[in-house]
């Protein structure tokens, strides 16, 4: 079940609470997006979980699709599978995989 938390105050306009509902749409689409991806994919790094995303639409960026990976690695949808593999950077990355 996906966590709802409010971003804005109960004093805050309801201009701020419609954008933060289309903000929470716009989230739960990207982590669909990304879910989707990593099932498709199998075992995956972000780095590769980022390049293989499909151009459908919904956009998530770099940042984007690491906070929806972590969301769901929280709700116990997706884990470190204990395998790293080295990024572009040089540097370690942790393999990604989707229960």
């Amino acid at each position: 079940m996906e966590k709802r938390k409010r971003r804005a105050r109960n004093t805050d306009p309801q201009t701020s609470h419609d954008a933060a509902d289309s903000i929470e749409g716009i989230s739960g689409r990207q982590r669909r997006k990304v879910l989707a991806t990593i099932w498709r994919i199998g075992p995956a790094t972000d780095e590769e979980i980022l390049a293989a995303l499909p151009s459908d639409g919904v956009h998530v960026s770099p940042s984007g699709a690491r906070t929806r990976r972590s969301e769901l690695v929280d709700d116990g949808i997706v884990f470190d599978t204990g395998q790293r593999k080295r990024l572009c950077s040089g540097r370690w990355g942790i393999v990604w995989q989707a229960k």
